[in-house]
């Protein structure tokens, strides 16, 4: 209860009408993608949904069929979808739309730590609606692109949290974020070598600790090294 009271009065301040308005706004702009010929879908979406039947069926694979790269992360995320609501091109693209929003809320996280608070939210909320692109890239499901995303936010707000306090959680976060990413998507290498080398800048105390971050490293990527 006290909790929907803070969200209520955050609601009514103007941070929080530029977060509804900008909810909204995004909201019906990838439903205009999704209804409109921007939404016909193509073969390698379709390669998606088929991978997620097979899924559900026990047959596994670690990168998109026919490729050596792009993690199965979001076909696994979609797995229940379907169990819940049948195969589907809806269904499907539920999993992009709802990384891209975890992604706003992770900008903002990040945007915390390093702008100030107002323009955090700003930030949080022209990522949900802004560059038109995006929106129509994310608004289909093409295996790795929104998770891939969602990434390259997590292992800057990581990052920065390490550097703050290295402790052993904060480490441990930082390596299992760095082994998902790369097996998800190996276009995430020139975000996660700057972010290593960053940190060991500003906080070379975290290095007392790498082998946490080796281990979970490893533990994230396990499918890809195994493949």
């Amino acid at each position: 209860a006290e909790a929907g009271k803070r969200l209520g009065r955050f609601a009514s301040t103007r941070w929080g009408a530029l977060v509804v308005i900008a909810a909204v706004a995004g909201t019906a702009l990838r439903v205009w993608v999704y209804r409109s010929s921007l939404g016909i879908p193509d073969s390698d979406e379709a390669v998606v949904g088929l991978m997620a039947r097979h899924f559900a069926g026990g047959e596994l694979a670690t990168y998109f069929w026919g490729q050596a790269y792009g993690g199965s992360q979001e076909v696994l995320a979609t797995v229940p979808l379907f169990w819940v609501a049948g195969s589907g091109w809806l269904t499907l693209r539920l999993v992009p739309i709802a990384l891209s929003a975890v992604t706003a809320v992770v900008v903002w996280r990040v945007g915390r730590q390093t702008i100030g608070e107002s323009a955090a939210v700003v930030a949080g909320c022209v990522s949900w609606i802004w560059p038109p692109f995006v929106i129509y890239k994310l608004t289909h499901q093409w295996g790795f692109y929104a998770s891939g995303t969602l990434y390259t936010g997590l292992l800057l707000l990581v990052t920065l949290r390490m550097v703050e306090r290295p402790t052993k959680m904060r480490v441990a976060s930082f390596g299992l974020v760095v082994g998902l990413a790369i097996w998800q998507s190996t276009q995430l290498v020139p975000i996660v070598l700057p972010a290593i080398l960053w940190a060991t800048w500003k906080q070379p105390a975290w290095l007392r600790r790498i082998w946490i971050a080796t281990l979970l490293a490893a533990l994230g990527a396990l499918p890809a090294i195994v493949w």
